[in-house]
């Protein structure tokens, strides 16, 4: 009897210490959690340049090589397309005027990894044979388009990315803007720059709100 008390005693500091180890691990688990919440993700603060020099890029633009060029278009273009291509949750579009393929190809491949993707173009814009072949390509898809033709120019040039990285600039997103005029595009995740550009992408959809997407 005594023997069985003795192990039934083992038993349960056994149980206690397991029990003991578990909720500590549970605990640190949630202190790990909140401080990491705490902790600023990384500063992005980046302005990517295009120029004429940027013509000179055009010849391997096509097998999508960067050259040795400290402003290569290609180069430029491929970390646009990077920064699109991180997009976790949501990709909000709102561009003057897109008919560049890359930029394309990469709303259509995190699109197809679920991300929630939004786009508004201008009206006029559209009518473009290229742009309107990259609309239509994304509304088969499944992508959400909206616009409004106006006499008034929708002449916005910018992306938001998870709602926390800004793209925006000059450049509308075009092979004849990467690879040929003097244009720039401004990239950060600075909450008070990103924030403005949310509020008024949310306020355009609103108000584009049409059925036609």
């Amino acid at each position: 009897m005594m023997k069985n008390m003795w192990i039934f005693g083992r038993s349960n500091k056994v149980v206690i210490v397991v029990f003991t180890g578990v909720l500590a691990t549970e605990l640190l688990w949630q202190l790990y959690k909140r401080t990491r919440s705490k902790i600023p993700s990384k500063s992005i603060n980046e302005v990517l340049f295009f120029s004429e020099e940027s013509s000179n890029c055009r010849m391997h633009a096509v097998s999508r090589t960067p050259c040795d060029r400290s402003n290569c278009s290609v180069t430029q273009l491929r970390k646009l397309c990077a920064y699109l291509e991180s997009a976790q949750q949501n990709l909000d579009v709102c561009m003057y005027l897109f008919s560049c393929e890359d930029l394309a190809a990469a709303i259509a491949k995190v699109f197809c990894r679920g991300v929630v993707v939004r786009i508004i173009v201008d009206g006029s814009m559209a009518e473009n044979s290229a742009c309107e072949r990259r609309i239509r390509d994304f509304r088969e898809r499944g992508i959400r388009v909206r616009m409004k033709k106006s006499e008034y120019l929708m002449h916005h040039k910018f992306a938001i990315i998870d709602r926390k990285l800004i793209l925006t600039g000059s450049t509308n997103w075009t092979m004849q803007a990467m690879h040929g005029n003097w244009d720039n595009v401004i990239v950060s995740n600075q909450l008070a720059l990103v924030k403005p550009f949310i509020a008024e992408f949310d306020r355009m959809w609103i108000l584009l709100t049409t059925g036609e997407d």
